[in-house]
């Protein structure tokens, strides 16, 4: 009896795999074999310049159909990446699917970032946002130059930033220049530092089983923001000024709820239970033609 009870208890505290189907298809609807697929912690716009874990990596089969093993419940980017087509991600629940990816044609561009005075500037972030919430982030390298498929193809939105410039942040459809260049800055008043606080928690089910890859938000005024994601054990802790912060997450698949946090006089647990898990709805939306429609919000 009481080796069962040990072997029940062992297994309970495993996390189980959980295999996250789905297939890539051309815009024909031709499935797509050979065609590289990782999942990888969401991205978190605002921050997508940050390195992003990868968690699985797959290939899809003769059928274009494809499964990552990932450990857990949560979120996950399924980000599918081959040469001559768009960028594709999906954010999608551990325990969805991630339905049928279509990869729209796209060649590569050579994006170049100048200063005013027409002086390349290197370590510039170029990032593209996908309308279905994936990132493509790239740096410039000494002659101000990166690759990039061509973001008019398939992005929502680019943006060019580089610390100590005047960033801007554009759509890219119908763009038919690459390059770009940049005011310098004018220097700011360095705050005084404040001490620091943190807050820190779990991020629930409704079965209480801890959810990974949760975006979670923090706003402390016009100028103060602050992300983070959760990890494989549904954990988080931000480090920030002390002071009186929104706390929020982003809404998709398990909806956070926005509340107050003061961490004026000292630190703060705060335990959520993300009771609501949206379900996704896989589909294609063209025009009358039969033509793929990119970047449509519906």
């Amino acid at each position: 009896m009481r080796t069962f009870i040990a072997c029940a208890v062992f297994a309970l505290a495993v996390p189980a795999l959980a295999a996250v189907t789905g297939t890539v298809v051309g815009v024909d609807g031709a499935p797509l074999a050979n065609v590289k697929v990782v999942a990888m912690e969401p991205a978190i716009i605002g921050f997508a310049a940050r390195e992003r874990k990868t968690i699985a990596t797959t290939t899809t089969d003769a059928k274009g159909t494809f499964a990552l093993d990932v450990k857990g419940r949560g979120v996950i980017d399924v980000s599918v990446r081959t040469d001559g087509y768009a960028p594709a991600d999906v954010m999608t629940a551990i325990d969805d699917a991630a339905g049928t990816i279509v990869l729209t044609p796209a060649s590569v561009i050579e994006v170049h970032v100048l200063t005013i005075d027409g002086a390349p500037l290197a370590n510039a972030d170029v990032i593209a946002y996908g309308a279905s919430g994936g990132v493509v982030a790239v740096k410039t390298d000494s002659a101000g130059a990166c690759r990039i498929a061509d973001p008019a193809a398939w992005a929502a939105t680019l943006e060019i930033a580089r610390d100590g410039y005047e960033g801007f942040s554009l759509s890219p459809r119908g763009l038919t220049f690459s390059t770009f260049r940049l005011k310098a800055r004018g220097s700011a008043p360095v705050p005084a530092e404040k001490s620091a606080a943190h807050i820190r928690g779990v991020v629930r089910d409704a079965q209480d089983t801890p959810l990974r890859g949760i975006t979670l938000l923090l706003y402390g005024g016009p100028n103060s923001r602050y992300a983070a994601l959760t990890d494989t054990n549904g954990s988080f802790d931000f480090e920030v000024p002390r002071g009186r912060y929104t706390f929020s997450g982003w809404p998709f698949p398990y909806p956070i709820r926005q509340d107050i946090i003061d961490v004026a006089n000292s630190d703060v647990t705060h335990d959520i239970v993300a009771a609501v898990k949206f379900t996704p709805i896989d589909g294609r939306v063209v025009r009358s033609d039969g033509a793929p429609c990119h970047s449509r919000a519906f």
